[in-house]
């Protein structure tokens, strides 16, 4: 949906109505440049997020959702858009798709809004961040701004639908205001931007909760679902119709931007990893000219997960069952319909059993289906199936995926080991002075003599692993219930339960297998912090020059054996400080600290690097942070002595200081030059309003010019305020006041 201002685009429909009436009448259900704007699409788009009022900084809870569950839905979702397929269906308009569409500019507007803000407030609140935003990261500020404008609960305009509208959301751009009132910011012209006002989309029960998912969740699933589908919406059309005049269906009235015409298609869940974790969120299709109708250009995937060989398994022996995982790995949901899924199994050997497997009806973006999968020999020799992932309800459909079985049948072998030597043991992981080493007694339970031709280990990704360390059974002739011995030593390079088979071949090809066990042992690293979540540490929002903190806590999560950390290290403006010991006691904790020293305004980053020898190997979390900066405001500009007696002192005049964006200043110096003196009473940091008071005092009749010189550290550090007066001789001032004050007015004359 977009505002349209009638008044900006009067002369421009003229001229489109005209041509159409002489041009060819478009084709129906497709957009066409009308031509009534430049740019026609935003080529190098660039989003701001910007949260108004201070709620957002205190924190709230409004129909169930917490700002806290809001900001992470909104922010991860702007995060995700950045180079997708979904946003590419508009780059044939000419819109750009890039990775950095938005890149974490975040701002806290502090000011309450009005209840129901009309465009003037709206506008004026997009400007400010303009300048807030152009001079803490001039790099980012483009002629192709898009400005997100989140409001509070129970703010709105009058066209929301919680007000009494029908819109969920609407978007529009500063053209007029910026034309009409040549704003400027540090002597630089603020050019036009775009914008999307994104009320509170939970205060309405008409704007799409709950039209992907039926269920709602902690993440938003649900009952934001209206959050991302009306942002996707708008932002589609900021996209192709920034200026309200170009990619549009003439052939449709109210509902012709490319996202007002799929306003009403199916919802799909949108879905992609962002740092790292998979999440998804609700988007409507938008309109495709080259598609011919609404597209989303997503599309689930399940791949076909890795074989699964189960080795030599005895018949009629235990069953051992597997778990295989089927994958969404696309960018939207994979839907297998009730009661799930449908499994086919290409087995001629009768050997393979699926055991069951817990599908949902629905796989979204990243999340798995597990299948359950046992082999039951039948006869020696080896053995393989497939089995095939169907949708419900799809009878002649291709699989979603497939996964290869295999394994090998064994009869009662003629050499064995007592059971309580196959197993190994426990060994700690990358334990180079344990005692690791096995010896193992191997026996003919044949009823005849067996001549020991070759012992080998069979290949296996586990099998590097163990080695045969001492070989008493290669050229050993054993009779019935005799017995050689072989050594192996087991060096686990991860945790958990590893495996190798020990071949046997005698002199006549008779072959045997043996299987043989262990477990890696030892320490699991666990970092756990109120600032940890997930895979980041995120510092918490500070002024920059400020030194935000964030604690973890490394724990040695084992019974036996604990772990010892190494050298700790930090990238990025970060700085770390921790209580590790060299090694770790299994139970132990120790404490790691991290620093901010942000030397840029904005979004920070880095990452702490904790190399440790226990299970899973080093460990590399992702530092995040915000500085958040202040302006400086300086009133008046210039200050314009009275008449003043040569050699005396005028009275004093003020200059206030006012830090913005609820920060605070520090005044670094202020300085006066000519005939003038200030006198600096401001405290540091200045956190209101502060005033220097300025004297004129004149040296010489006629009238002198100065400049009273303010640097702070603030974002527009240096400030100046221009200043002038007149010194007059003692006669100038006869009849009036004495004292060394100012005398006559303030004409030059």
């Amino acid at each position: 949906m977009r505002i349209i201002r009638l008044a900006k685009h009067i002369a421009a429909l003229a001229a489109t109505l005209a041509a159409m009436s002489m041009a060819p009448r478009a084709s129906a259900n497709s957009l066409q440049d009308l031509g009534q704007s430049q740019p026609a699409a935003l080529a190098a788009p660039h989003v701001f997020l910007v949260y108004w009022g201070p709620e957002w900084s205190a924190g709230f809870t409004s129909n169930n959702v917490t700002s806290a569950q809001y900001r992470n839905y909104l922010e991860t979702f702007l995060q995700a858009l950045g180079g997708s397929r979904y946003m590419g269906t508009q780059t044939q308009y000419g819109a750009g798709n890039p990775y950095d569409l938005y890149a974490g500019q975040v701002r806290l507007f502090p000011t309450e809004p009005p209840a129901t803000p009309g465009i003037a407030a709206i506008e004026n609140v997009v400007q400010l961040s303009q300048q807030w935003f152009g001079v803490a990261q001039p790099s980012a500020i483009s002629a192709q701004q898009i400005f997100i404008i989140a409001l509070p609960p129970g703010h709105g305009d009058a066209t929301f639908a919680a007000k009494g509208g029908s819109a969920c959301a609407f978007h529009n751009d500063t053209s007029l205001t910026v034309a009409s009132e040549f704003f400027q910011f540090l002597g630089h012209p603020i050019s036009p931007a775009t914008y999307v006002v994104l009320p509170f989309q939970p205060d309405s029960n008409v704007c799409f909760a709950n039209s992907a998912n039926a269920n709602s969740d902690a993440f938003g699933h649900g009952n934001l679902d209206g959050l991302s589908k009306a942002l996707a919406h708008e932002l589609g059309e900021v996209l192709t119709d920034p200026y309200l005049g170009s990619w549009r269906d003439p052939d449709v009235s109210g509902q012709d931007e490319t996202g007002d015409k799929c306003n009403t298609g199916p919802m799909i869940n949108y879905g992609r990893q962002t740092a790292g974790v998979w999440n998804y969120w609700a988007v409507q299709p938008l309109w495709s000219n080259a598609a011919g109708h609404c597209d989303t250009g997503i599309a689930g995937r399940i791949d076909n997960p890795p074989d699964v060989d189960f080795g030599p398994t005895l018949i009629g022996g235990a069953i051992q069952p597997k778990f295989v995982d089927f994958t969404n790995t696309g960018d939207a949901d994979v839907v297998l319909g009730a009661p799930g899924a449908t499994w086919s199994v290409d087995d001629r050997s009768v050997s393979f059993l699926v055991l069951g497997g817990s599908c949902p009806a629905v796989i979204h973006p990243g999340g798995s289906c597990r299948l359950g999968v046992a082999f039951v020999p039948q006869a020696s020799g080896p053995v393989s199936a497939q089995v095939s992932l169907f949708a419900e309800g799809t009878p002649g459909a291709p699989p979603l995926a497939k996964v290869n079985l295999s394994g090998l049948g064994t009869s009662v072998p003629w050499l064995a080991t007592p059971s309580n030597v196959r197993y190994i043991g426990g060994v700690p992981v990358a334990c180079a002075d344990c005692q690791n080493e096995r010896s193992v007694a191997l026996f003919n339970v044949d009823s005849f003599a067996h001549v020991i031709a070759k012992v080998a280990l069979s290949p296996s990704a586990q099998a590097p692993q163990f080695a045969v360390v001492a070989d008493g059974c290669t050229g050993q002739s054993l009779a019935p219930g005799q017995n050689c011995s072989l050594t192996l030593l087991f060096r686990p390079q991860s945790g958990g339960p590893q495996a190798t088979v020990v071949a046997v071949d005698d002199d006549r090809g008779a072959h045997a297998q043996l299987l043989f066990t262990g477990d890696g042992t030892g320490a699991v690293a666990h970092f756990d912090g109120d600032s940890l979540l997930g895979a980041q540490l995120a510092l918490p929002h500070a002024p920059l020059g400020a030194s935000p903190v964030a604690k973890l806590r490394l724990t040695a999560q084992s019974a036996a054996r604990g772990l010892s950390p190494g050298a700790i290290t930090v990238d990025g403006p970060f700085a770390q400080s921790n209580d590790c010991p060299a090694f770790l006691a299994a139970g132990a904790s120790c404490s790691i600290t991290v620093t901010g020293f942000p030397t840029r305004p904005g979004a920070q980053a880095g990452q702490l690097n904790v190399p440790h020898d226990g299970i899973g190997g080093p460990r590399q979390i992702a530092i995040t942070g915000q500085a958040d900066v202040s302006f400086a405001h300086v009133s008046p500009q210039q200050l314009h002595f009275r008449k003043t007696r040569v050699g005396q002192h005028s009275a004093p005049l003020p200059v206030g200081i006012v830090p913005a964006e609820n920060g605070s200043v520090r005044v670094l110096s202020v300085v006066a030059t000519g005939d003038f003196q200030v006198r600096n009473d401001c405290a540091s940091p200045i956190r209101a309003t502060c005033r220097l008071s300025v004297v004129f005092s004149p040296r010489r009749a006629g009238t002198s010019h100065g400049t009273l010189s303010i640097t702070t550290d603030a974002m527009n550090p240096i400030q100046s305020v221009a200043l002038s007066g007149r010194g007059v001789g003692a006669g100038a001032c006869e009849g009036q006041a004495r004292g060394g004050q100012s005398c006559g007015n303030d004409d030059d004359d």
